[in-house]
């Protein structure tokens, strides 16, 4: 029935109120990265039900161990909801269990450990990072600080619409958590293993926002996860509220969700039209690149996001005039002042 499967739509439906860039070129790891954690948090919390355990559980763990390989944001994440399985099956005296899960998660990352270790001018990248962790606003505080920032322009104001969202699911899980304190002292027994599980996901995540700096995919990644987490939780009551609504109510909601991918999409196209001098159009940028394969002309590429572009359309560097505006590892290097980031 529509009804079962109601959760996985709204989540899926409500992933298009979350953009992943604000920029329509931006290639993230980020997304991968859910996909992996978000596939073996099923499968480990699914293993318990399972004839083949051990296939759920070495697959479950693989997908997790692998995240932080991705992204270090998922580093917190991917190690408490490992520890929280671990110790379930410690719990329960299954030792081999909890080998298998601590073996097949920690095997990603020495493999990358071990990759970094034998090539060169890795080591720099890494410490060419390592000031974004600890300059700045850390993301929770930084949110704030954007929604407290007043602009008058309405094609930069109307992106707070997306922090009141990220927000909002902060809040929620919040919520979530000092209502399920409060449950625990009702009733122990509602604090079942899915559940346990799903605290400590949210829990990560929040401590993750609390330590990580502040940038945008931050808090799209840790708001995609939270309200997985939330929908998680309350899928049951969500499932019976919908069976109980009217049906001219569900397609209403249901015509909502799908169009609410579309609701980024639809703020660029307007402040395109409506301002077409302010922003460049993804196509005449490609058009342009285009038309310089076949003549030798000086371009400058500011943007590390525009690299993959760039060499697809135009070929091997060897073949035209390009420079590359922004260091080879580290951070990107952004002065403000345009001569001097030519002279850079």
């Amino acid at each position: 029935k529509l009804e079962f499967f109601f959760p996985s739509i709204l989540f899926l439906g409500l992933l298009g109120l979350i953009p992943f860039s604000m920029t329509w070129i931006i290639f993230r790891p980020e997304v991968t990265g859910l996909l992996f954690f978000i596939t073996g948090f099923w499968l480990l919390n699914s293993a318990f039900n399972k004839k083949n355990i051990h296939i759920y559980i070495i697959f479950g763990s693989l997908f997790i161990g692998f995240t932080p390989t991705l992204h270090p944001l998922f580093s917190i994440i991917s190690f408490f909801s490992i520890l929280g399985f671990i110790i379930h099956f410690l719990k329960n005296k299954e030792l081999f269990k909890s080998f298998l899960i601590s073996i097949f998660s920690i095997i990603p990352i020495l493999i990358l450990v071990t990759y970094f270790l034998l090539s060169d001018g890795y080591i720099e990248v890494i410490k060419g990072q390592i000031p974004l962790t600890t300059n700045g606003h850390r993301a929770i505080f930084g949110l704030i600080f954007r929604l407290l920032d007043f602009d008058i322009n309405w094609t930069v104001g109307v992106l707070k619409i997306y922090y009141l969202i990220y927000l909002s699911i902060i809040f929620l899980a919040v919520a979530t958590i000092i209502i399920s304190i409060k449950n625990y002292f009702i009733n122990t027994l509602l604090f079942t293993r899915y559940r346990i599980n799903i605290l400590i996901l949210i829990l990560s995540c929040l401590f993750t926002l609390i330590i990580s700096f502040d940038l945008i995919y931050i808090h799209a990644t840790i708001s995609v996860l939270l309200l997985f987490a939330i929908i998680s939780l309350h899928q049951e009551k969500i499932n019976i509220y919908f069976m109980n609504t009217k049906k001219l109510f569900k397609f209403f909601i249901l015509i909502l969700l799908f169009l609410f991918p579309f609701s980024w999409s639809s703020i660029n196209f307007a402040k395109y039209n409506l301002k077409e001098n302010n922003y460049l159009s993804s196509w005449d940028l490609i058009n342009e690149l285009e038309s310089f394969s076949n003549r030798k002309i000086n371009t400058f590429v500011v943007a590390h996001q525009l690299a993959p572009l760039v060499i697809e359309k135009l070929g091997k560097p060897d073949n035209y005039n390009a420079y590359w505006l922004f260091p080879s590892v580290g951070q990107i290097y952004r002065p403000k002042n345009e001569i001097e980031r030519i002279n850079k």
